[in-house]
C-alpha cells in the first residue's frame, strides 16, 4: 500500500495568508460600498442586495472572521512550530481547515446578503453558520496549535504561544456561549448582554491578544534582542484575559441592567491599561540598542508603529468605558 502524499511544511500557513489577502481585498471593497451607500443611498439602488443594511454586516464580519482571523491562523501555523522547535502537528488538517474556512465565509456572506440575519450586531450569522464556525474553523485551528505545543521539543513556552493558545480557547468558548441565544431562545436583557459580550470580546480576547502575541514575536525576532522581561509578558497575558474579557456591559450603560454591573464594566474597562501599557513598555524596551533598525527595516517599522498606536488606543478605550464619559452619551440620546 502506498502512503499518502506528504504535504510540505508551511503549506497551511501559505494557504491561510493567501486566503487572508484575498478576503482583505473583498472586505475593503465591501467597506467602500457601505461607505458609498451611507453617503449616497441612491447609488446602486437597482437591487436590495446592495443596500446598506445588507452589505454592512457582510463587510464587518468578512473583515473580522475572514481577513483578520485567517491572517491570525497563518501566524499561528508559522510561529507555533518555530517557537516549539517542531513541525506543525498536521499540515493536512491546517490546509483542510483553511479551505473549509473559505467555504464557510462564502456561504455566510451570501446568506447575510440574502437577508438571513440574526439581527444582533456583530453576531449576525444564523445559528447553523455559527455551528459551522465553531466546528470547522475554531476547533480544528485550536487542535492543530495545541497539539503542536504538546509535541514541542523545547522546555519552556514562549509568551506568544501562551497567548495564541488562550485566545483560541477563549474565542471558541465566547462564540459558543454568545451565539447560543438563538438555539435556546434567550431574549431581553440577557440576549443583549450576551450579544455585546461577544461584540466586545471579538476585539478583547481575539484581535487584541493575538496582535500582541504577533508583536512580541516579531519585535524580538527582527531586532535580534530577547524579549526585555518575561514578567511583563506574564502581566500582559493575565491582565488581558482578566480585564479585557469582562466589560462587555459597557456597551449597555444606558440600558436597565444592574448598576453594579455597569460599575464593574467601567472598572474592568479602565484596567485594560495594565496589560496594554505592560506590552507597549516591554516591546519598546526590547528595542534597546537597535532603534536604527526602525529606519532600516520596513517590517520592524510596521511592528513598532502598530505598537505605538496602542498608546492612544488603550487610553481611548479605557476612559470611554467609564460611567462619567458614558453619561454624556446617555444625555445625548435622551
Amino acid at each position: 500500500m502506498t502512503s499518502k502524499k506528504t504535504i510540505p511544511s508551511g503549506t497551511a500557513a501559505k494557504t491561510a495568508i493567501i486566503s487572508s489577502v484575498f478576503w482583505l481585498a473583498m472586505g475593503t471593497t465591501l467597506g467602500f460600498v457601505t461607505s458609498l451607500k451611507l453617503s449616497y443611498p441612491d447609488v446602486l439602488s437597482g437591487t436590495p442586495y446592495l443596500n446598506f443594511g445588507h452589505i454592512r454586516p457582510v463587510h464587518v464580519l468578512t473583515v473580522i472572521y475572514a481577513w483578520i482571523s485567517m491572517a491570525f491562523a497563518a501566524a499561528m501555523f508559522y510561529m507555533t512550530p518555530l517557537l516549539c522547535g517542531t513541525k506543525l502537528w498536521s499540515e493536512r488538517l491546517g490546509v483542510m481547515n483553511i479551505w473549509l474556512w473559505n467555504l464557510g465565509i462564502i456561504i455566510a456572506d451570501i446568506s447575510l446578503d440574502l437577508g438571513i440575519n440574526s439581527g444582533r450586531e456583530y453576531s449576525e450569522y444564523a445559528w447553523p453558520i455559527d455551528i459551522y464556525v465553531v466546528a470547522f474553523i475554531f476547533v480544528p485551528l485550536g487542535v492543530n496549535v495545541w497539539m503542536t505545543v504538546l509535541n514541542r521539543t523545547v522546555k519552556g513556552i514562549y509568551p506568544t504561544t501562551w497567548i495564541m493558545m488562550a485566545a483560541i480557547l477563549y474565542m471558541t468558548t465566547d462564540y459558543s456561549l454568545t451565539q447560543s441565544v438563538e438555539v435556546f431562545h434567550i431574549t431581553g436583557l440577557n440576549e443583549a448582554l450576551l450579544t455585546w459580550w461577544n461584540g466586545h470580546n471579538q476585539l478583547g480576547i481575539w484581535i487584541t491578544p493575538v496582535s500582541i502575541a504577533i508583536g512580541m514575536y516579531l519585535i524580538s525576532k527582527l531586532s535580534g534582542n530577547p524579549l526585555y522581561i518575561h514578567k511583563l509578558a506574564h502581566l500582559t497575558f493575565w491582565g488581558l484575559f482578566a480585564f479585557y474579557s469582562t466589560p462587555g456591559a459597557h456597551h449597555l450603560m444606558g440600558a436597565p441592567i444592574p448598576e453594579w454591573l455597569k460599575s464593574f464594566a467601567s472598572v474592568s474597562g479602565v484596567m485594560i491599561l495594565v496589560p496594554g501599557m505592560a506590552f507597549i513598555a516591554n516591546a519598546l524596551l526590547t528595542m534597546q540598542g537597535k532603534w536604527k533598525l526602525f529606519v532600516e527595516r520596513p517590517p520592524i517599522r510596521w511592528a513598532i508603529t502598530g505598537t505605538l498606536m496602542g498608546v492612544p488606543l488603550f487610553f481611548q478605550g479605557a476612559f470611554q468605558q467609564t460611567r462619567a464619559i458614558n453619561w454624556y452619551n446617555e444625555l445625548s440620546l435622551s
